[in-house]
């Protein structure tokens, strides 16, 4: 029986995701007839092309067409989507023929090391996504993220999510691409790992079409989200009618193995462990067992992964040293729980085994240890044998601050290839770590961090505003923490609280002063829930704290303005290894070029003359608009609780500069007969002709005209 592993969107698509291969790994070592499916990289690949953009380029201008027969436009929404959209109608056809070379900057071993020309590619695909969301309004899809307002999190709101055309992409690109290879390749289980919230829909899209359209497939889902749900699960037998027959909760490999078994053998699903599914009785939870041996494990497997399709000039592999977390105690953390709170750690002969193996299949340099961290014994021991075996690698890994990261282990992990470290200090406050029962110290922190930078690698280092308890003073500590180690600091992840399903706050909201709502199923499919806080900061508080943290403290950190400009949150860590690797012999910690290139002096323009032939810039574009778009354009950057009315007039529109120029009737009717090939005499000659208005005069007009809009970048002369 053929076994079909599916990775859905939506997740970034720079590298493989490591469940999949580790799952399909392991079915192979066992005798199993699988394949393993990105279809995350692949919708990407789908929705980031020529043909998709120009194709939602008419349903972004039936869109914007439907807003401009309304008799006003009331503030914020309204008029947001009103100037959204026709940026997104007005830049579609333009996206559509830079799509592919922006992606393919992203592959080039030489253009991606150019920060500029990535810029402008990561602002291309950007644009890119921006439109796909605007086509499918409310929704919106990023490179890291896509969100359905819609969906509130109710199991009603799930099902309406999966079957909304209008608002889910994934519903078509599942039918013309996932059905047919599922229909050729036949397979007796379809497996479906959901490790992330900006999976859910897209996966259960997914999920529904398959089980409507292959009866004798028994679909599974698992990963970190099914696991983090299975007490909902439990509670909905509908589930199991619209999307899967059966859920894994926890580690996957023994349990996926076992099903795979029963179903092929018609046996009974009580054998399975870790195993959620119905039958006429009712829902059932089996027992649960002790994962595999970590030292039992095969090193993943990445055969029939496109790696030469994923967003990156080389492909970046990501490999578990240990499974779960050896502290697992931080009160908002919800990771260890997927690995049913245990901790394993991989020999670390057997690790470098396999990334030696890994190395010579693939030929790959670049190694991201996916750990929710690795400890200094760990990471001691692995830097030995790497060195030992004088292997060439570059590493990426995520710690926890420990005393034990000393100057010389520091020193040793960068000799072995380490360049990159993600490091949760959460707050540099003593008392909110204490809060969050971090177990380390604002000196711990900052002792880590200066011998991560001494030793030359570059710390990511995430913070976190809001948590339960945290007042305002206390927060601005961190503030303050981050500008006066600026010299230590490379870049951060900044976020707020939020009170995570199956947290320990969320588990006892009382000893943290939190009220969570009264349970009703309307948050039921929402892994992240709202909540009050007895003293402290206010959840709105942390969000405002983050973006001002983004905005002014963050903006000091030389590598973090550069990080900015070519890649933004989860992308950095997939962009950044890559970078540092390239440049270390010649620049070590990006120093220069983090310095991005000065914009070229503006050029002096000509003086026109009659014999000039104007024509607008490429990206420029003349357009009669119902309302002032400039007006909505004022209202929005100035957050103008003011209405808009009908004022018919023609703009311009300056694609790669976002700006607007409205213009009169008769400027409009100058600049229809502008083309690069007409000198303004003769179009000077041709209005004048019409409205038997002196020439002299006409082509003085024109004249200024041009030379105002050539002078403000919006047109050329040709000679």
């Amino acid at each position: 029986m053929k076994v079909l592993l599916v990775f859905p969107p939506q997740w970034t698509p720079f590298r493989p995701y490591l469940s999949l291969p580790s799952l399909y790994a392991y079915l192979k070592d066992k005798g199993v007839d699988v394949i393993q499916k990105d279809f995350n990289l692949e919708a990407y690949d789908l929705i980031l092309s020529e043909g998709y953009l120009s194709g939602i380029s008419q349903q972004l201008r039936n869109q914007f067409s439907v807003w401009e027969l309304k008799d006003r436009l009331a503030p914020g929404t309204e008029q947001k989507q009103y100037n959204d959209l026709f940026m997104a109608k007005t830049l579609a056809p333009l996206l559509a023929g830079k799509i592919e070379s922006a992606k393919n900057v992203y592959r080039d071993p030489q253009k991606f090391y150019d920060p500029e020309i990535l810029a402008d590619a990561r602002n291309t695909i950007t644009q890119a996504l921006q439109a796909v969301s605007l086509a499918y309004f409310p929704t919106n899809i990023g490179l890291s993220s896509f969100e359905m307002p819609s969906f509130k999190g109710s199991f009603q709101d799930l099902k309406q999510a999966t079957q909304n055309r209008l608002e889910n992409p994934y519903i078509q690109l599942g039918e013309e691409y996932l059905l047919p290879l599922v229909r050729d390749e036949a397979p007796g289980v379809i497996g479906i790992t959901i490790s992330g919230e900006s999976q859910l829909i897209p996966a259960l899209t997914m999920a529904r079409l398959l089980k409507a359209g292959n009866k004798k497939a028994h679909i599974v889902i698992g990963g970190y989200v099914v696991t983090m749900l299975a007490d909902v699960i439990v509670k909905y037998p509908e589930l199991f009618d619209i999307f899967f027959d059966s859920a894994v909760v926890n580690d996957g490999e023994l349990p996926l193995l076992e099903l795979i078994r029963s179903v092929e053998k018609g046996g009974s699903l009580f054998n399975v462990p870790n195993l959620i599914f119905r039958d006429a009785a009712g829902i059932h939870v089996t027992d649960k067992k002790p994962p595999e041996d970590i030292n039992a494990l095969p090193p993943p497997n990445f055969d029939g992964l496109a790696l030469e399709k994923y967003l990156s000039p080389e492909p970046v592999l990501p490999v578990l040293s240990s499974r779960g977390c050896y502290w697992s105690r931080c009160a908002f953390c919800t990771h260890s729980l997927a690995y049913g709170m245990t901790y394993q750690v991989r020999d670390p002969v057997k690790f470098v085994d396999d990334i030696e193996f890994l190395v010579k299949k693939h030929g790959v340099k670049h190694i991201a240890l996916s750990d929710e961290g690795t400890s200094p014994n760990s990471v001691n021991r692995i830097a030995d044998e790497i060195l030992r075996r004088g292997l060439d690698v570059r590493c990426s890994t995520s710690i926890r601050p420990e005393r034990q990261f000393t100057p010389e282990l520091c020193r040793k992990m960068a000799a072995a290839g380490f360049r990159e470290v993600y490091i949760g200090i959460e707050s540099s406050c003593d008392r909110v770590l204490g809060l969050i029962n971090k177990g380390t110290t604002t000196a711990v922190n900052e002792e880590v961090l200066r011998n991560m930078c001494q030793a030359g690698i570059w710390d990511h280092v995430y913070i976190m505003f809001g948590f339960p308890g945290e007042t305002m003073a206390e927060a601005r500590r961190t503030f303050s923490f981050i500008a006066q180690n600026k010299d230590i600091i490379r870049s951060l992840g900044i976020s707020n609280f939020s009170v995570g399903r199956n947290s320990r706050v969320m588990k006892n909201p009382g000893d943290y002063g939190v009220t969570l709502p009264r349970s009703t199923e309307d948050t039921d499919f929402k892994l992240y829930l709202p909540y009050l806080v007895s003293g402290g900061l206010t959840d709105i508080q942390g969000w405002e704290l983050t973006a001002e943290c983004l905005a002014t403290v963050a903006t000091q950190l030389a590598g973090d303005a550069f990080l900015e400009k070519i890649g933004h949150h989860y992308d950095k860590a997939c962009i950044l290894p890559q970078y540092l690797s390239h440049y270390e012999k010649t620049d070590p910690l990006l120093a220069s070029i983090v310095k991005m290139k000065k914009p070229a002096r503006k050029k002096t323009p000509k003086k026109l003359s009659a014999a000039s032939m104007p024509a607008l810039k490429p990206g420029v574009v003349m357009e009669r608009l119902h309302f002032n778009l400039r007006a909505v354009w004022e209202n929005i950057q100035n957050k103008r609780a003011e209405p808009v009315y009908p004022d018919e007039s023609w703009s311009l529109f300056d694609i790669e500069r976002n700006r607007f120029k409205r213009i009169s009737d008769s400027g409009a009717e100058m600049l229809s007969g502008w083309n690069g090939k007409r000198p303004i005499s003769a179009i000077a000659r041709d209005l004048a002709r019409k409205y038997r208005l002196p020439l002299r005069e006409v082509e003085r007009e024109c004249l200024d005209m041009a030379q105002s809009l050539i002078d403000e970048g919006y047109a050329l002369a040709l000679p």
